[in-house]
């Protein structure tokens, strides 16, 4: 008899999870409140990469889960979401540039400092500013059309016998003496009970607020940015570009995405049409800085995000203890580990860690915190 698992969420993070159990032969249920990718995987600006990943095991995690896409690609037969186009940045403190990549270097990673003249080779419609000499390369970086790999992946889930139930809200967890059964799901005005052997919440920022439900915490302090998107411009970048002040790729027919990570302070969830405008505004402004054929170009769309961050902005990963059959997943790089196939066995895991929190319980199942 196979073994009935329902997976709450189906972003990135839920696909893969879905996909994989329905690979080893469980009985899958996919639920979600919306549509599929309608959440957090809507608004990422879906960089694969262990770039900035720290402690060291956080980014031999990260390093895995690049890897692990590569692998993916092949599997799923359609690699057309992958995009590996490498990373370019530079930093106005050149020393502090040269120590990261040094750093990444002794690690095996692959990054290299380039001059002005081979940025230009790489990216000729770029600016960057008269006093950058070194520019930081990382050409196994990349981006994921999002969207299109939760498609395959939820495809590919459903052809091995998964169910996939979008526009089915969670309610609540069927918990009884510690051990979870099933979900409370809302039908209509009803409320229907779905019995499960097994129950994993993929369901990002929204994973605290599933946990309270039977009693329990997650440890999570998101976190809003704002990702805009141009209208299509006559230029071509390939690479990602990072500096200080922005952040872009290209987004498809000629449209860029553009992060300003410097401005998501003003930021929140409830960002109102007037702050929206202003950021959008500026970021276009702060990318025609080093793409002058974006002068005057308008934006077309603002994406507004709020990231599944756990307080320690290490990924939670494992069985729920003390609450039998309830498994969380809930990590700020979704994107770059989304497809890793996790054995708690064989990663670096924390012991168990409870703190108390009023009456709830509250846990911490985090990658090792010191490298």
């Amino acid at each position: 008899m196979r073994v009935e698992i329902v997976v709450v969420g189906a972003g990135i993070v839920g696909a893969s999870v879905a996909y994989r159990l329905a690979c080893a032969g469980a009985a899958v249920t996919v639920l979600d409140a919306k549509r599929a990718g309608g959440g957090t995987s809507a608004a990422t600006f879906a960089r694969i990469n262990a770039n900035r990943k720290e402690p060291l095991t956080y980014y031999l995690l990260n390093r895995a889960g690049m890897a692990e896409h590569l692998l993916l690609r092949r599997e799923l037969g359609d690699g057309s979401w992958l995009h590996l186009v490498g990373n370019l940045e530079w930093d106005a403190q050149p020393e502090r540039l040269r120590r990261k990549v040094r750093r990444l270097q002794e690690r095996g990673y692959d990054a290299d400092l380039v001059t002005r003249a081979e940025l230009y080779a790489l990216e000729p419609d770029l600016a960057a500013p008269d006093d950058i000499e070194e520019i930081a390369y990382y050409p196994s970086e990349g981006y994921v059309d999002v969207a299109v790999v939760i498609g395959l992946l939820l495809r590919a889930a459903r052809e091995r016998g998964a169910t996939i139930r979008l526009g089915c809200r969670v309610t609540g967890l069927d918990e009884t003496g510690g051990h979870v059964s099933g979900v409370v799901t809302a039908e209509g005005t009803r409320s229907v009970v779905m019995g499960a052997d097994l129950v994993v919440s993929c369901a990002g920022r929204w994973t605290d607020e599933l946990a309270q439900r039977a009693g329990v915490r997650v440890p999570l302090a998101p976190t809003a940015g704002l990702l805009v998107l141009t209208a299509p411009v006559p230029t071509r970048v390939r690479s990602i570009v990072h500096t200080e002040e922005i952040a872009m790729r290209a987004d498809g027919g000629g449209r860029l995405m553009l992060h300003a990570a410097a401005l998501d302070a003003r930021v929140e969830a409830n960002l109102d049409g007037d702050e929206r405008r202003a950021i959008a505004a500026e970021s276009v402004r702060r990318a025609s800085r080093i793409l002058p054929a974006l002068k005057g170009v308008p934006y077309e769309a603002v994406r507004l995000g709020v990231r599944a961050m756990p307080v320690d902005g290490l990924p939670i990963v494992g069985p729920y203890p003390g609450l039998a059959s309830l498994y969380v997943v809930c990590s700020h790089s979704g994107v770059t580990l989304g497809p890793l196939p996790l054995e708690p066995s064989s990663l670096p895991l924390n012991e168990v860690s409870w703190a108390s929190d009023g009456n709830a319980r509250a846990i911490r199942l985090s990658i090792v915190g010191q490298s």
